[in-house]
Order: C-alpha cells, then sequence, then structure tokens
C-alpha cells in the first residue's frame, strides 16, 4: 500500500501516509505542507492552546492556557501525600468492622489500590484516593457489639471455621476475635449462616448461663 498523498510512491505507514507526510501533518496539521527544520512556524497551531505553549510559543493566550493546566494538575492529579496517615485510617476502618472489598467500592477505587497500600509497596498516595478513603468513618459505637458472645456460640459448636462461613465473612471474624468487637450487621450474618439461629437468641442465652 503506497502513500496516499498524490505523486507519492512511499509505502504508507500511519493513516494512509508515508512517513515523511504523517510528519508534516502531526507538525503542520496538512500533510502537503512544508515546513523548514527545526520548531514549526507559529502559524502551525492555534494560539491560545498548550500544545501551541508545548511547541514554544509564549504569546499571551498560549501562557494562559498553559497555567490553566498546570493549576488543574496541581490541583489533585499530581499531588500526592504521605501514606502513614492513609494507612492508620484503614487500619481503623478494618478494626471497626469494614472490609477491603466495601472500602474499594464506597471510595470507588481499584482492585488492588487498598492491598498495595496496606502492604506498605507506597511511601505516598494521590491526594484524590487520599480524600476518599479518609472521608470514610469508622462503625460508629452503637453499630458495634462485644465479640466475646458470638465468638463463644462459634467456638462451641467445634466444627472449622471454613465449613461454617464464606472467606469475607471469616476474615471479618478473625479480626473481630483479635479486637473484641464486631458489627451488627456482621454478627447477625455469621449467626445466622453459621449457627441458623438469630443473634438475639444467641446474646440472651449466653447472658443467661453467666448469670
Amino acid at each position: 500500500m503506497t502513500c496516499s498523498v498524490e505523486d507519492c510512491e512511499r509505502t504508507a505507514r500511519a493513516r494512509g501516509w508515508c512517513g515523511m507526510h504523517w510528519q508534516r501533518w502531526r507538525r503542520t496539521g496538512d500533510p502537503t505542507r512544508l515546513v523548514g527544520r527545526g520548531r514549526p512556524r507559529k502559524d502551525a497551531w492555534d494560539h491560545g492552546t498548550r500544545r501551541g505553549f508545548d511547541l514554544g510559543c509564549r504569546c499571551f493566550p498560549c501562557r494562559i492556557a498553559h497555567n490553566r493546566y498546570q493549576n488543574a494538575w496541581r490541583s489533585g492529579k499530581g499531588v500526592r501525600v504521605p501514606a502513614v496517615q492513609v494507612i492508620e485510617h484503614l487500619q481503623r476502618l478494618l478494626t471497626s468492622g469494614w472490609t477491603k472489598a466495601e472500602i474499594r467500592r464506597a471510595a470507588d477505587l481499584g482492585n488492588s489500590t487498598v492491598f498495595h497500600i496496606m502492604a506498605g509497596r507506597q511511601q505516598s498516595v494521590n491526594s484524590r484516593t487520599a480524600a476518599a478513603i479518609l472521608a470514610l468513618e469508622p462503625y460508629t459505637k452503637p453499630d458495634l457489639l462485644d465479640a466475646a458472645p458470638l465468638v463463644a456460640a462459634v467456638e462451641a459448636t467445634g466444627r472449622p471455621l471454613v465449613e461454617l462461613m464464606e472467606d469475607a465473612d471469616r476474615r471479618g471474624y478473625y479480626r473481630a476475635r483479635q479486637s473484641g468487637v464486631i458489627t451488627e450487621t456482621l454478627a447477625d450474618r455469621i449467626a445466622i449462616r453459621a449457627l441458623g439461629l438469630p443473634l438475639e437468641l444467641i446474646y440472651i442465652n449466653l447472658l443467661e448461663e453467666a448469670s
């Protein structure tokens, strides 16, 4: 396939043009327009654009366009914050009952973002990612229950946890057993799915036994 420009017999490389005509189009917007070596002529781009500034124009409209781009970039895209504060907040969220999947969905993050931050692989975090995570609140006191009664009921079954719970619930159960508190939602799910009992009945029975 030859170049689509008239009287050019070179092999087409991109967009139907040979390398020479493609370079002319990239620099001037016209594959047939001749431009001397070095930077493109100042009439080869639209003034008031960042491309014009990148190509060497320093007119007032091009400088304004460049400054606007830089301000937008600095407002969040290119700003990074130390990861320590974000990691500490993630640990508080996980202790209070959040799961990594819930954090990811609530903060609208990528699948591996929370994992990489918690693993300490990043010394800094994008400011927008940090703001989304820090905006999440740990579960409040009324939503938390003492995990001891539920833990006692689960351990009393003598069955392996892998048979009683799904992976997500089992991880939450391990965290609750370590921290001593569990969210009411997770506790109720474990009570129904693993033990087949209402959550209220488990706590009442254990309170009666203690008395």
